[in-house]
């Protein structure tokens, strides 16, 4: 799993030869501290989504969405042609 989620977020114009990844609930020590976010751990990884407005339905969904699925959902609820492919998929549950 967390080499998928690595490979998903470094583009592949960006030459990456090593990644390195802290155990979970590590942070790494700077001065002066920093924020500490995105990492491939599963409390990372896994985060609630709220879409509000006139094009979602109300209620809790538990089906399992992707950081990619947002583009195309929201492009679709604001008639957005997108300029290029988006890789996700439309989250028709939470639309209207």
């Amino acid at each position: 799993a967390y080499a998928r989620r690595w490979l998903h977020a470094i583009p592949p114009d960006v030459p990456a030869e090593l990644v390195i990844t802290l155990r979970p609930f590590s942070v790494w020590k700077t001065s002066p501290p920093m924020a500490q976010h995105g990492s491939p751990n599963d409390y990372d990884a896994h985060v609630p989504v709220i879409l509000y407005g006139s094009p979602f339905s109300a209620g809790r969904r538990t089906r399992p969405a992707r950081v990619v699925d947002m583009a195309p959902t929201l492009a679709w609820a604001t008639s957005t042609v997108p300029l290029e492919t988006l890789d996700g998929r439309v989250l028709w549950d939470a639309l209207r």
